[in-house]
């Protein structure tokens, strides 16, 4: 087995980390843990950010964060089109379509026809309740923040920007990860979920 195939089902089965009824009781010996792989900690953070963000902003406002970021995107970029925003927030177009669908139920932002191009708007309603989110959005962030110097903060912002300018080599990537065409060895199924 070369380090970039698949294992088999025999392989697993005497892998050190897995008894002989086929579950794995021990740490695997090369660990995905936040120590040693960056997603992890990306992960932990949007999700408990995410998670209870949306909790806050549900019972508050009636929304979530996908719907608050959309409306973020829109503070910034009034009349941005569809594909702008899915662009702007990296955000897919389900996602999207969902979010502003609920935005727009609720008469928070306006939608209007430009030639071939919808764009979006935030209401007075939506600019009315986003400037009550914001503060809480950014308190937020200052508990997330809080204990690291402007040095620090400044440093982060600047590995995070790079990160997110990457992220379209990561789409290829993932692209060529899901067409079969990555070097890697295995079936191509998807059945992980």
């Amino acid at each position: 087995m070369t380090e970039s195939s698949t294992p088999s089902d025999t392989d697993l089965l005497q892998h050190p980390s897995v008894d002989a009824d086929g579950i794995a009781r021990r740490p695997l010996a090369q660990r995905f843990t936040q120590a040693t792989y960056v997603p992890a900690s990306l992960f932990k953070i949007a999700s408990y950010w995410s998670w209870n963000g949306t909790r806050i902003y549900r019972r508050r406002f009636g929304i979530g964060t996908n719907e608050f970021a959309v409306m973020g995107s829109l503070s910034n970029f009034p009349g941005i089109t569809w594909a702008g925003l899915c662009e702007n927030l990296r955000m897919n177009k389900a996602t999207a379509s969902t979010s502003v669908a609920k935005l727009l139920e609720r008469e928070f932002v306006a939608s209007e026809l430009d030639g071939r191009a919808r764009r979006l708007y935030l209401t007075a309603e939506g600019v009315r309740v986003f400037e009550q989110m914001r503060p809480i959005a950014a308190e937020r962030e200052q508990k997330l923040l809080d204990g690291l110097t402007a040095d620090e903060i400044a440093s982060l912002k600047a590995i995070l920007d790079k990160m997110v300018d990457r992220s379209s080599v990561l789409q290829r990537y993932d692209g060529e990860l899901l067409n079969g065409r990555s070097g890697l060895d295995g079936d191509g199924s998807d059945d992980a979920g």
